[in-house]
Parts: structure tokens; sequence; C-alpha cells
């Protein structure tokens, strides 16, 4: 049996055992594979997913064909989490951009569980509110910064989900991702390799200096991660107070 108190996926990690025993029996592990679209927009959302070692990519499509990327959702979040409050369609196209296991539960199991639990929904709206600081944030970096500070801030956002400064990326995707020629992301790359800001190899990004990738990124990455550190040091409501009422327990009684 799985054991999601242990889970790479943080969500389900953090949650307490009550609020594990309601929604267990809805889980069921998934193997992702990279490229594939999990919705498009406007089509029926039927589940929502909990990454493991899997990155979700979220983009936005034009009439031409071409995507930008607007955010990404790894082992910190939930993909399709605003599924949960009524919302039947997707919003946005989602594909596996980096491919790997994840947690899938019914969005009708979803709704049911977030009904009782009140530390899952808060969980779920942390996550739709970083999801939408990370596409405003992009909104605004697409329409200003070039393409080698956008480039580094993608790198450094999936260096930060994934684990040894490796991970799988294809120019194709990355050209993609930026909505730009792969020609255009040939040139910017072979500036960085030549500084020694990481090597491309075999579909593989090598990151080899980390603080090179962060000066040449602009401060939309700096930004998002600030948003998303600060969600994650509050306490939530219950936690703090379920906190007061340790304390309480344990000062002696008067």
């Amino acid at each position: 049996m799985v054991e999601y108190s242990s889970s790479p996926n943080r969500i389900l990690a953090d949650l307490s055992p009550a609020d594990l025993r309601l929604i267990e029996p809805y889980l069921q592990s998934v193997e992702l594979r990279e490229g594939a679209r999990l919705r498009r927009f406007g089509e029926l959302l039927d589940q929502v997913l909990f990454p493991h070692d899997c990155l979700i990519s979220i983009t936005a499509a034009m009439e031409d064909g071409k995507e930008v990327e607007c955010a990404i959702i790894g082992a910190e979040g939930i993909a399709h989490a605003y599924a949960g409050f009524g919302v039947d369609c997707a919003i946005t196209d989602s594909t596996v951009q980096i491919a790997g296991s994840a947690t899938q539960i019914s969005v009708v199991d979803f709704r049911r569980v977030l009904r009782q639990s009140e530390l899952l929904r808060e969980h779920a709206a942390r996550c739709d509110a970083l999801l939408m600081a990370q596409m405003h944030q992009s909104a605004a970096c697409n329409a200003l910064h070039e393409v080698e500070a956008r480039m580094c801030r993608w790198l450094l956002e999936i260096d930060d989900r994934s684990r040894g400064g490796r991970f799988p990326m294809k120019q194709e995707s990355l050209a993609r991702m930026l909505g730009v020629r792969r020609t255009t992301v040939t040139l910017v790359a072979k500036r960085l390799q030549q500084a020694g800001a990481f090597r491309w190899r075999r579909g593989y990004v090598h990151l080899l200096r980390r603080d090179l990738v962060a000066e040449r990124s602009c401060g939309c990455y700096d930004r998002v991660r600030l948003c998303a550190e600060r969600m994650v040091s509050e306490p939530s409501s219950l936690q703090a107070k379920a906190e007061r009422d340790l304390r309480a327990l344990a000062s002696p009684a008067h």
C-alpha cells in the first residue's frame, strides 16, 4: 500500500492523519509520459493530479498553434485544483513537460473530500493562488523581457523542482515554452553554455553554475519564489490553532 504521509507530493505529505484517511480511498498512482496532453482549454475536467517527480506545464495557446508557458506545477502543488471549487472545464492547456509519477483523484471524489477537509481546502486554495501569481508574472515577463532572461528564469524554475541540477529538456520543448523559434533557443543557449552556465547534452540540461543562470535571469523568478516562500512559511489557520492548543496543554495549570 502506498504511504501517502511520506509522499513526494508536499500537499499529500502535509495532510494530517485524519485528512489522509478521508482522501486515501480515492487516490490512484499513475505514470505520465513526456508530452502527454492532459487537458486543452475548455475540455471537461475529470481528474485532479498531485505530481511526484513529473512536471506539468500550463500554457496559453494561440490561433496559429503557438504556445507560451504560463506556469509549471511540480511536487509542491496540485494540477487542476480549481476543479474542486466547482469549475468543470479546463481554463488553460496542460501538458506533461517532464515524465514521471503522480497521484490522481477524480474531480467528483476531490470535491467530496474538500467538503470534509478544511486543511485540504486551504492547501488547494494556496495552490491556485500561487498558480495565479505565476501566470500574472509570466504575462508581464513575456511582454517585457528578452529571451535570454526568460529562458534563464524557466531553467531556474525547473531546476527548483528537479534533483541534482540535471533534468530532461529538448530545445523544441524550450522553444515552445518561450514562444520562439528553435534557432533562437539554439543561439541563446550557445551563449549561456560558452559562459559556463550550463551544458546541454543528449536531451538533458546540466546546470553547472546556477549563480550565472540567476544573474542572467529577470526579476520575475525572485518575485514568484518569494510569493511561494511566503505561502509555505505562513502557517494555516488550522496549523496555528493546533499550535496554540499544544502550547495551552503544555502550560502549567493555574
